[in-house]
């Protein structure tokens, strides 16, 4: 059994995380594609290391349709490449062709996604493309408020997002940004805190139906009673092992740590 995993961490990333850690100990052959050396790589049997954002050439899509180009800043360290040169690398190995060129994936791109049709073919010229925004007809799209299970009363609810600080895994390892946020905390309000016997800065272990975790406190003001907040971004505090599969927000058992 094998898995190639590319620029993603299923240690942190994911839910359940401890139920992975098993699963990936059972892969007979682990390949990891990413930037950055972490628990992952040193699982992997093979770790492929790629280049950064600011390393590499391309471009970046939102949500709303716009495109905005990419170009290599400064050259990738040591024996890094492109994702996308590893990728051509590999299937040219696999099916004994030569790797397909950049521009040739690119006129793909432009064939299969109309987003990209009038757009990309001047990437090369101007460091900036726009497109028009994406406007949906009206009443095409409708808001939905999410409706949280109630948590029995002797728990706390706990809610998992992004810290505003961090993007995803790989931002962690920033120092420029560890100077604004160094780790993940768990935000609690001061009546929960008081019931733990907790202050800020102390410990709390919280405990989910998928796992446990322990991390420290942040009483905030912006939290209200009963319910917590914590980032899933930090492999330390590493949140995702104590939700479920298919859910930022899991009913959990918390006490001082």
């Amino acid at each position: 059994k094998a898995l190639y995993l590319a620029a993603t961490n299923p240690l942190v990333d994911f839910p359940e995380s401890s139920r992975w850690r098993k699963a990936l100990a059972k892969v007979d052959f682990l390949v990891v594609q990413d930037i950055l050396a972490s628990d992952l790589t040193t699982l992997a049997n093979v770790v492929l290391p790629g280049a950064a954002t600011t390393e590499k050439r391309g471009s970046v899509t939102s949500l709303d349709n716009r495109v905005n180009n990419l170009r290599i800043a400064v050259d990738p360290p040591g024996e890094a490449r492109p994702d996308l040169a590893i990728l051509a690398d590999l299937l040219a190995r696999v099916t004994d062709k030569p790797a397909p060129s950049d521009a040739a994936i690119r006129q793909e791109m432009f064939e299969l996604g109309g987003v990209y049709s009038d757009v990309c073919q001047i990437l090369e010229q101007r460091p900036f493309c726009w497109k028009e925004a994406y406007a949906p007809a009206n009443q095409s799209l409708t808001a939905a408020q999410p409706e949280l299970k109630a948590a029995p009363a002797a728990d706390l609810q706990l809610l998992i997002g992004k810290s505003r600080f961090q993007f995803g895994f790989s931002t962690t390892f920033s120092k420029a940004v560890a100077d604004l946020e160094n780790e993940g905390v768990i935000e609690i309000s001061a009546d929960d805190a008081a019931k733990l016997g907790v202050a800020d800065g102390g410990r709390i272990s919280l405990t989910g139906p998928a796992g446990s975790t322990t991390g420290s406190v942040k009483v905030s003001t912006q939290q209200p009673a009963g319910l917590m907040f914590a980032p899933y971004n930090y492999a330390a505090l590493n949140v995702q092992q104590v939700a479920a599969a298919g859910s930022n927000s899991v009913a959990v058992k918390a006490a001082k740590a």
